[in-house]
């Protein structure tokens, strides 16, 4: 009977870990989608502006389909956002709403009245609202509504863990009792599946590489030390260029590749000193011990010259691989890990709205006005 018991333990632990692996990677996947639908906002943006210059009938076909893929896309998320965020907060999913996805609907409905009456007299004003909606709204409030939702699905995936835990003690419990020669496979199985589940819960399920949320809490140990120690410490924000046009062009596991061989080429020019992982679909952060903004800088240019001469093979195509990354140091104002690669972030953005295939210090850019154009 204990045996059998013993037995729905381990199953009900290899359950869990089963769903924890596959929630891992619907965060992953809803996470490199959000992505998605910023450049896409930002495209429909475009495409407004434009046609109100050129009046192309071209460029108002292209805008009434990019509006309408961003409407559905918008509808596909908020269906994945709302009700893991609406478990968080204990709200009704049904009447959660939130800034980014208001201001990304905004922008598409706002679209479509535009192409309904491109020269009518208030297209001036849907152009204009919908400038303010994609250069302001939606950057301020979509990375907050990104954050919160994998902050919710992180404490769904930790109260996961925390079962899974708790069976495998009951199954270690259980096992105590039985015979001698019964215990110690059982024990051994218990260990390599309390391992195996250490390794998924601190690890990206495609690169190997720590997730996000172990990559914060190993540097958290970097910032306290530089900052008691008042040592120097950089991060780099890694974002691969148009990751997107390899998934529409060869198929998301060709994407998937891409991403695996930039993280492998990024691990073999990096020090042991240094701490990496995956902290996005395609974007990758790499915090530098001892190391100030311009030592970085070369380093930076390193990793990027390292994927650019890194071949990509696809069947009979081989793919020329590039990436933006951004370069800053700690700051006193900067409390963790997320304040630091929100610094790299910011000059990683400049570097793709600027050109891409680029390295961008933080400091370089401070003292820049933000550019007028949108960026896609």
């Amino acid at each position: 009977m204990l045996t059998m018991v013993l037995i729905a333990f381990a199953l009900g632990a290899a359950a869990l870990h089963f769903v924890i692996d596959g929630k891992q990677k619907y965060l992953l996947q809803t996470v490199a989608a959000a992505e998605q639908q910023f450049g896409l906002a930002q495209t429909v943006a475009m495409l407004t502006a434009q046609h109100q210059k050129d009046g192309e009938e071209t460029t108002l076909d292209n805008l009434k389909e990019k509006a309408a893929q961003l409407l559905q896309q918008n509808d596909i998320i908020a269906a994945r956002f709302l009700p893991v965020m609406g478990q968080a907060s204990l709200k009704d999913a049904a009447s959660l709403q939130t800034p980014g996805l208001n201001a990304m609907r905004g922008i598409a409905n706002a679209a479509f009245g535009y192409t309904t009456a491109p020269h009518d007299e208030s297209a001036s004003q849907r152009v204009a609202e919908i400038a303010v909606m994609a250069m302001k709204d939606l950057p301020e409030h979509w990375g907050k509504d990104v954050d919160t939702f994998i902050a919710a699905t992180q404490k769904q995936l930790n109260l996961m863990t925390y079962g899974v835990y708790g069976l495998s003690a009951l199954a270690a419990l259980l096992a105590l009792y039985l015979s001698a020669g019964m215990f110690k496979p059982a024990a051994q199985y218990i260990k390599t599946l309390l391992e195996h589940i250490d390794h998924v819960a601190a690890t990206d399920t495609l690169t190997g590489l720590y997730n996000r949320v172990m990559l914060f809490k190993v540097t958290a140990m970097l910032i306290s030390g530089a900052k008691r120690h008042k040592q120097e410490l950089a991060v780099l924000a890694i974002d691969i260029d148009e990751l997107q046009k390899i998934n529409d062009a060869h198929g998301r596991a060709a994407g998937d590749g891409a991403i695996k061989t930039v993280a492998a080429t990024l691990g073999q020019v990096l020090r042991n000193s240094d701490v990496m992982g995956r902290v996005a679909g395609q974007e990758f952060a790499i915090f530098l011990p001892a190391t100030d903004e311009y030592r970085a800088s070369l380093v930076a240019e390193k990793l990027r010259a390292a994927v650019e001469d890194t071949p990509f093979a696809v069947k009979e195509h081989t793919i020329m691989l590039r990436v933006c990354v951004g370069v800053a140091e700690i700051q006193p104002h900067h409390k963790n890990s997320d304040d630091m690669l929100r610094a790299a972030e910011t000059a990683l953005r400049h570097a793709k709205e600027t050109g891409r295939n680029k390295v961008v210090c933080l400091s370089k850019i401070q003292s820049v006005a933000p550019p007028e154009t949108i960026a896609v």
